[in-house]
């Protein structure tokens, strides 16, 4: 049996080696120099390759079974349609290295440092990502998900934990049934992404845009977006609590049937004057004990939400639909050429602007009560 690098080229010849594990044991033990190896169509199992640099090596529809990877660089290596079963990457470095529609299975990345690498088209299943950086790095189309029917304990050691992307760009992929904890995006690129069944928790997406992204039946708790323009955000049957929502602008936002509780929605930056929340429909959604500081929704809908326990003090309406909301009027709020249609709400004074033409229509069974109380 031999093992050959990606000319062709011999490494290590051994015609007693029952299988290529064991060649690449012997290769190892004797330090043979790894560079530009070729383990395509190889099955490697129950082996720990530990303190080596490997440079441009080949996995072409490779198998990786009970393997551990500990303290091992990586550079320039190319991992296409490889299987990653029980195997670990410990305190590994991996460094411009592309990795395309790989599965990994009941893997652990711990400690590793990705820099300029690319992982796309790749399914990980039961995975754990623990104080890991990607930098500058390419994390794309991916599919990620983990087993619903684990106990809640066993789960807190699956999904991202502690883990740090910088000025990296992360688009297309789908966590479903993921946990993320305490995880920082940083001056990233973080569009079209979808969580579904997921937890995202005690993290920050700091100057990352996150234009383009579903929200479904997941929990956000105590994270915080700060960035100066999001389009297209769309969040339904979910739970956000705690979250902070530093924007500038949110453009065309959809969130329907969603529970905010103590969430906060203020400018991006101190000096700009307002959140501006356009375009947009909030549809049956509760809003308890959340602060709305200075936003001015242009051209929304909001219909069959509640509002009456947050505070939308100085906060402005102008060309907007109220659909059966429920809202505190008494409050210092501007409406602009507004249309509240069913509404059920403290009456207060409101502050009207310029040509307000603030309409309030009340239903009929309401109009009834009001004639027998006369």
């Amino acid at each position: 049996m031999d093992l050959i690098n990606r000319k062709g080229q011999v490494l290590l010849a051994d015609d007693s080696a029952p299988n290529f594990t064991a060649l690449l044991r012997t290769a190892i033990a004797e330090k043979i120099n790894l560079d530009d190896a070729d383990f395509s169509n190889k099955l490697i199992e129950n082996l720990v390759i530990e303190n080596m640099a490997i440079s441009r090596l080949r996995l072409d529809n490779t198998q990786f079974k009970n393997v551990k990877f500990r303290n091992v660089k990586f550079e320039n290596c190319i991992v296409i349609k490889t299987t990653f079963s029980k195997t670990d990457f410990l305190s590994c470095a991996l460094e411009d290295c592309r990795f395309y529609q790989n599965q990994f299975s009941f893997c652990e990345i711990k400690r590793a440092h990705l820099n300029r690498t690319t992982i796309s088209d790749t399914y990980f299943s039961d995975f754990l990502f623990y104080k890991c950086l990607f930098q500058d790095a390419r994390f794309m189309n991916n599919r990620l998900e983990c087993q619903a029917g684990l106990s809640e304990v066993h789960r807190k050691e699956f999904g991202f934990r502690n883990v740090n992307f910088l000025e990296s760009k992360l688009a297309e992929n789908n966590f479903k049934n993921t946990p993320i904890s305490t995880c920082q995006f940083q001056n990233s690129f973080f569009r079209s992404n979808k969580f579904e069944s997921s937890q995202v928790l005690n993290s920050e997406f700091t100057d990352t845009d996150v234009s383009r992204t579903t929200i479904c039946k997941s929990t956000f708790s105590k994270t915080s977006f700060l960035f100066d323009r999001i389009v297209d955000l769309r969040i339904s049957d979910s739970t956000i609590i705690s979250c902070k929502f530093n924007v500038k602008a949110m453009i065309d936002l959809v969130t329907f049937k969603t529970a905010y509780t103590s969430c906060s929605f203020s400018p991006y930056v101190e000096d700009d004057t307002r959140l501006i929340v356009e375009g947009s429909l909030l549809e049956k959604n509760t809003f308890n004990d959340c602060d709305f500081l200075l936003v001015a929704f242009s051209a929304c809908s909001l219909d069959y939400s509640d509002f009456r326990q947050s505070d939308l003090d100085d906060c402005s309406l102008e060309d907007c639909t109220l659909y059966n909301t429920k809202l505190d009027m008494e409050q210092a709020i501007t409406l602009k050429n507004c249309r509240l249609v069913e509404a059920h709400a403290a009456l207060g004074p409101i502050q009207q602007g310029g040509t307000s033409r603030a309409v309030i229509v009340i239903s009929s069974d309401e109009e009834d009560d009001e004639m027998d109380e006369d």
